[in-house]
């Protein structure tokens, strides 16, 4: 899961040369989603307005999508590379994308390994809490929902100034998060390295039931639960879709007997890939009919 987080994204020339540095093909072969901020209008949506801007940046218009609040269901399940969200009002925009829903499919596709790359409200929507941003943006009437997407561990104030210091100083002193001060210079890179491996090399931030259990999605739950009764006859009941991850305790019900699992705790081993008889004939064919092809958030 990878984040590039900063103040001025593509407008700012340090900025735009640490979001090229870690991009995972040259950008014109990126597939972008583009999220627009609380501004833009159905006929802004469908004009040119944001392909021109995209293009200016480097992306190939052929490979971009621009998000559309007035017609979300299309956007779920894309082959995409990069999800992308920039200036604005934080709490509009956030509100905006919690109300149509799609705050959670975001989610899935960070988790899936979709590209994050977030400006100024892209930033600092992606951390734990927006709150402390009403010092300098204004809280549309009603809005009581602060929490961000919690794609990373803390909280943000960019375009940091001297300005924003005390600021910066309080929300230290409180502890309640860690806390990152971005200038218009600075870029934030979070890559969290998947630390949810299964013992056989499953990754389980792709799995459609671990994704289910994160985000508490009875949707999913049923997206597993008929991927299971269709590939293998197997009719499990819903409940039984919660899994908090191969290593866990906490595991599908399909996975408490995993022969690997077993293997590699009684030769004291955290993968099999450590193993010196790795790929064994048993993992080998394994791997082959299912490691990374069933049941993954990228199929349905």
């Amino acid at each position: 899961m990878k984040l590039i987080l900063s103040s001025c994204d593509f407008r700012n020339k340090k900025a735009r040369q640490t979001i090229m540095d870690n991009l995972c093909k040259p950008i014109d072969q990126c597939r972008l989603l583009f999220i627009p901020n609380e501004k833009a209008t159905f006929e802004t949506i469908h004009s040119e307005k944001y392909y021109l801007r995209m293009q200016e940046f480097g992306f190939t218009r052929s490979n971009v999508r621009i998000f559309d609040y007035y017609n979300t269901d299309q956007f779920g399940r894309l082959d995409i590379d990069i999800i992308y969200i920039s200036g604005g009002n934080t709490f509009a925009t956030l509100k905006r994308i919690k109300d149509c829903g799609f705050d959670k499919e975001i989610i899935r596709y960070v988790k899936s390994g979709v590209l994050y790359i977030g400006g100024s409200a892209g930033a600092h929507i992606a951390s734990q809490s927006i709150e402390h941003i009403s010092a300098f943006d204004s809280v549309p009437d009603g809005m009581n929902d602060f929490n961000g997407l919690g794609l990373f561990d803390g909280i943000l104030i960019c375009h940091y100034t001297e300005d924003r210091k005390a600021l910066y100083n309080k929300l230290m002193a409180d502890g309640k998060y860690k806390v990152f001060a971005l200038t218009d210079d600075d870029s934030l890179i979070v890559n969290i390295q998947d630390t949810n491996l299964c013992y056989c090399g499953h990754d389980c931030a792709k799995c459609v039931t671990y994704l289910a259990t994160q985000n508490n999605d009875d949707t999913l739950r049923e997206q597993s639960r008929r991927f299971y009764k269709e590939e293998f006859g197997q009719d499990i009941p819903l409940e039984k879709f919660n899994c908090s991850g191969g290593k866990s305790e906490d595991v599908f019900e399909l996975c408490k007997g995993c022969p690997f699992k077993k293997c590699c705790k009684e030769k004291n081993l955290e993968s099999c890939s450590k193993c010196s008889e790795y790929p064994c004939q048993d993992l080998s064919e394994y791997q082959t009919k299912h490691v990374n092809k069933s049941n993954q958030f990228n199929q349905i």
